[in-house]
């Protein structure tokens, strides 16, 4: 099995397999494939539990943007409709005059997405499922919660499921938490959204009685800013090949294998570097464009940023798109989570990271700003 060495970083941030080696072991034992497929679907579980367990302790990275709540509501909801199955109603009640939020589009998802799981779980014979949104307006002077005065977007989900007693609610958002029998949940739904709501400025309210169904009222911090473009998911999956060259950077010899392979499966050219001056030797010397450099952003000696800005003179129309495993506090001063800096947050997939480059690639270079 993949050797322990290339699962790093000691607060399992980064959970990584080394494929190019477990493959070669698997090459010419096709027995072992399905023992790949299980090792690859353990390390997806875990980095998915570990998301989970940050977004708890509010220490993931977020990337808010401005978001129109109502339309974002609207768009998720085919697919929250086969989430809930046919025999749930799901009625729509969305504020058509404008509600917008400051927050992180996939974490708005992930929290939407939570609360009509659990909803779905509360209604097994069926039942009724109905979503608002509004703009509330918090008055200086008025008692609500830790929430300081201000504009709200404000997002509500109804069920008319099994409803919770009081000592159930005073727990509903603990991680590990469940009422569920043993392996129907992991407990980490609620406790998720609680920390991404907390995370992004706002809270959340629970309204529930025995057999009475249960009521989640989401607050989001509010803005009267326009949202920058439609944020429509895509009704087909996006692009996640080229022909660019990109530069990547990477200090881990297990990711940066990874990485690079992962890259040039999808068509791209690839200049990898383990360090920052290696990558600056690569971008003097190499005698074409460079379209994007994909950085880690702590690395020993020079980080991802302040290479970016030693290249930017010599590569002016290169876009850059920063990638890091660490929590928020400490990439947070590297100033790489700035408004229009590109950041991707490990651990990521092949699929994901195509799909990021993509869009860097597509759109102007962003200025990289100062320290």
């Amino acid at each position: 099995m993949p050797d322990a060495r290339h699962i790093r970083d000691p607060q399992d941030r980064d959970i990584l397999l080394d494929v190019e080696r477990w493959e070669h072991i698997v090459d010419g034992h096709p027995e072992l494939g399905d023992m790949q497929e299980e090792i690859l679907r353990a390390v997806q579980r875990a980095a998915n539990l570990t998301r989970q367990l940050l977004a708890f302790g509010r220490r993931q990275v977020l990337q808010p943007k401005v978001i129109e709540v109502s339309g974002y509501v609207r768009d998720l909801e085919r697919m929250l409709r086969r989430i809930v199955g046919e025999d749930i109603e799901i009625t729509l009640r969305l504020d058509e005059t404008g509600v917008t939020a400051k927050a992180d589009p996939s974490q708005l998802e992930q929290v939407l997405i939570n609360l009509v799981v659990n909803a779905r779980d509360a209604m097994p014979t069926g039942g009724r499922l109905t979503i608002e949104t509004a703009n509330v307006v918090i008055r200086p002077g008025e008692s609500f919660a830790d929430l300081p005065s201000g504009l709200y977007a404000l997002m509500t989900v109804t069920d008319s499921g099994m409803g919770m007693s009081k000592s159930v609610q005073e727990h509903i958002f603990e991680p590990f938490f469940t009422t569920k029998e043993s392996g129907q949940g992991s407990g980490l739904g609620l406790s998720t959204v609680f920390g991404i709501v907390k995370q992004s400025g706002g809270h959340i309210f629970i309204d529930s009685e025995p057999g009475q169904g249960s009521t989640f009222r989401v607050y989001f911090p509010s803005t009267r800013e326009r949202p920058l473009r439609p944020l429509t998911p895509p009704t087909a999956p996006a692009a996640t090949s080229g022909a660019e060259t990109i530069l990547l950077v990477e200090d881990e010899p297990a990711v940066r294998n990874f990485l690079a392979r992962a890259l040039r499966q999808q068509g791209y050219q690839v200049l990898d570097a383990s360090n920052s001056g290696e990558a600056l030797l690569i971008a003097e010397q190499h005698p074409t464009t460079i379209h994007l450099l994909l950085t880690d952003v702590i690395m020993p000696r020079v980080s991802g940023k302040q290479l970016a800005e030693r290249l930017r003179p010599l590569r002016t129309d290169m876009r850059i798109l920063y990638m890091s495993g660490y929590a928020e506090e400490i990439i947070a001063p590297h100033g790489v989570l700035e408004d229009g800096t590109a950041f991707i947050e490990k651990p990521l997939t092949a699929e994901a990271l195509g799909r990021k480059i993509r869009e860097v690639l597509e759109e102007p270079p962003a200025p990289i700003a100062s320290e």
